[in-house]
């Protein structure tokens, strides 16, 4: 399922619930590897995070995976996505997972 499609199905579910689900650092360190792997673009990655970072109904594994979703999805506040943020939060998310 494309980050698009995905960003259509939440729409469905209300923004006032219990969480339904976790998004985990692994989630999302996946999704920036597909950035710097040059499969997916910075501004595909800041929809997918806007379509997420604010919903009640996401949790998230740890602090850090929530505030690079929240650096993602707003890139004038905290700066574009590149490949050298994009692996400094990697880095970032490994560590936290541990």
């Amino acid at each position: 399922m494309s980050s698009s499609e995905a960003a259509r199905a939440l729409q469905t579910f209300g923004w006032d619930a219990e969480p339904l689900v976790c998004l985990r650092s692994v989630d999302v360190v996946r999704m920036l590897g597909r950035f710097t792997a040059g499969t997916i673009s910075a501004t595909a990655v800041q929809h997918w995070a806007e379509s997420i970072e604010s919903r009640e109904d996401i949790s998230f594994d740890t602090q850090s995976t929530g505030g690079v979703l929240f650096e993602l999805a707003n890139p004038a506040l905290e700066g574009e996505l590149t490949v050298v943020s994009a692996r400094r939060m990697i880095a970032r998310l490994s560590t936290s997972a541990e």
